[in-house]
């Protein structure tokens, strides 16, 4: 006999089982046992919060809203449920809803991690920036996110500026999140710090071509002696940026001359040639994958709209992608990036990049390079709400889905938008 058969679990068990089982993946004996739970005691606040968790993952939105709700109502004292009430409505831009959740959460439990970065999340995306970053600061108190450990302490932002101090960056999240942020360096410089990078590896030669004289090394190396050190997104907060203040000139990388040469000859030796890359998915460890990775029969609308201009910059590219680019005349080029530094150069040989929200546009965006960026109705938080420009990037042009999942719409004006270009 199964333990969700057993009559001897409690309903406080099989939530905790039925929350386990969510863990794992296993969503439908997580919805066997919480229903069970909730069998046993229909006013458990908890287990309505569970049951929440779950139909949410199951795309069972407006259900996962009743049962974060009927926990509130029988636990007013449920910040856990406030928490994702709020990230619901979030997903669904009612951000003002949100933000309001979010705050009864942090009432009830003010130093909770998650009601603090989904608020900071949710003032990102209204663009309140000021408001947002020392929220944002709780990511470290998160599960999936360990801080660095160095033997120096957390730089303390501008005013702890003594000339010569050698202050150490490194990359704490993702590539697009350190592309971002190294657009800071200049500043510290500026400042009269030394900074050190401690990037990945696919970073390094990027870094050192763009700023020759910083010493960067690579993050599996033991740190060089140091005064401070500091994690790349920690510097937006620390300099207390807002919009008007964010260092927005672009470009503030750069490639090797000698290779974005070398892209250009053999973008010319090409049938086309090619004059607008595309790049298509993001990373699946991403959590946000599912909602900004694009099917490839998404594409077809936008490339029938501009046939013959394309080159396909995504990397990894599986058997199946392959054989759908020959057959769509596409040539792949992403089999001869080896790293951003390789990138930055065919970037610079296009005309612009079409892409989800991955590094790759984050590095178009970096160099100054026109970019047409794809956002699922729940975009990532740089890139706000309702405006089809970046504080960010200048040169970037926002193409948002106006209904969750449906990409057609969003197809057939970018399409429009480039012919007529």
């Amino acid at each position: 006999m199964s333990l969700i058969d057993s009559e001897e679990l409690s309903a406080a068990e099989l939530n905790a089982l039925a929350i386990a089982h969510r863990r794992a993946g296993r969503l439908q004996e997580a919805l066997v046992a919480v229903d069970r739970a909730l069998t046993l005691a229909p006013d458990d606040d908890a287990a309505f919060n569970t049951l929440g968790n779950c139909l949410k993952d199951a795309g069972e939105f407006a259900s996962a809203l009743e049962s974060y709700k009927a926990a509130i109502a029988r636990n007013a004292e449920n910040h856990e449920a406030f928490c994702n009430l709020a990230l619901l409505l979030s997903d669904f831009g009612c951000n003002d809803e949100a933000e309001a959740f979010y705050r009864q959460a942090l009432d009830l439990a003010p130093e909770d991690a998650e009601a603090r970065f989904g608020l900071a999340v949710t003032l990102f995306l209204q663009g309140r920036l000021a408001e947002a970053w020392p929220l944002y600061e709780a990511r470290w108190q998160r599960a999936g996110l360990s801080a660095r450990r160095y033997d120096s302490p957390r730089w303390a932002g501008p005013a702890d500026k003594a000339t010569g101090r050698r202050l150490l960056l490194h990359g704490e999240q993702g590539y697009g999140d350190d592309i971002m942020a190294l657009r800071w360096l200049p500043l510290l410089l500026a400042l009269g710090v030394r900074p050190l990078l401690h990037l990945p590896r696919p970073l390094l030669r990027l870094a050192r071509l763009s700023f020759p004289d910083v010493e960067c090394l690579d993050e599996r190396d033991p740190a060089p002696a140091h005064d401070a050190h500091a994690p790349l997104l920690s510097l937006p907060g620390l300099f207390a940026a807002e919009e008007a203040t964010l260092p927005a000139a672009v470009p503030y990388l750069a490639a090797d001359p000698a290779d974005v040469q070398a892209w250009r000859q053999r973008l010319a030796g090409l049938d086309g040639p090619p004059t607008t890359g595309l790049v298509w998915a993001g990373s699946p460890k991403h959590p946000n994958d599912a909602r900004r990775t694009l099917p490839l029969e998404a594409l077809e609308p936008l490339l029938a709209a501009l046939p013959d201009r394309w080159a396909s910059l995504q990397v990894g590219c599986s058997p199946a992608q392959q054989a759908w680019l020959a057959r769509q005349g596409i040539a792949d080029l992403g089999i001869g990036l080896g790293d951003f530094a390789d990138t930055a150069a065919l970037l610079l040989a296009l005309d612009r990049l079409v892409a989800v929200d991955t590094a790759a546009a984050h590095l178009a965006g970096a160099l100054g390079r026109p970019l047409e960026l794809l956002l699922p109705f729940a975009p990532d938080w740089r890139w706000q709400c309702g405006r089809s420009d970046s504080p960010w990037y200048p040169t970037a042009r926002l193409h948002r889905q106006t209904t969750p999942g449906d990409w057609t719409p969003v197809m057939q004006r970018l399409g429009e938008t480039l012919a007529a270009a």
